[in-house]
């Protein structure tokens, strides 16, 4: 149950730790508003397409290698977005890591499905969906906390340090 939060609630944190980061990345990089929107529509519209791709793939591959090969990218993709010195940059390591996302999703909808009778598994996926709304809860006030101590690339590392944890416990 609560691997399967940490999974699904990487999705709230991706969006949610990041967005009181946002006025700080429009003053760093002096970018134009439709911009540093982008950073948010960017990596949602990377997460809808990539569990697409990282659903058939799980299908074929399996889903512990995807969920490696995604967790990995997620994390990898949001530090290099905590070093992005544009805009840009951080757009493209927000898709990057919008797509990555696909994976943690798409694998832990498909582990209750493979591995739960259709009661037992909206069960599992209820206590599941319970502790992703606990992360959508404290997602925001911790982006907050850490916009405000450390600055905005403290955000974007925390989410990194999200999808590590994610990574570990599949790793496990």
């Amino acid at each position: 149950s609560l691997f399967l939060s940490v999974l699904l609630g990487l999705q709230p944190v991706l969006t949610d730790i990041f967005v009181p980061a946002m006025p700080a990345i429009h003053q760093e990089f002096a970018a134009a508003s439709l911009m540093i929107q982008a950073t948010m529509f960017g990596a949602m519209v990377a997460f809808g397409l990539g569990q697409l791709f990282w659903g058939a793939l799980s299908d074929r591959l399996g889903r512990r290698p995807v969920l490696l090969w995604g967790l990995s990218l997620f994390v990898v993709s949001g530090l290099a977005g905590a070093l992005a010195l544009s805009i840009e940059a951080l757009l493209l390591s927000r898709m990057v890591q919008g797509a990555a996302l696909g994976a943690s999703v798409v694998c832990a909808r498909a582990m209750v499905r493979d591995l739960y009778e259709t009661g037992e598994g909206a069960q599992v996926l209820a206590r599941g969906l319970s502790g992703l709304g606990v992360i959508a809860i404290i997602s925001p006030l911790l982006g907050g906390v850490l916009m405000d101590v450390m600055g905005w690339r403290a955000n974007i590392v925390a989410i990194a340090i999200a999808g590590l944890i994610g990574l570990v416990m599949v790793w496990r």
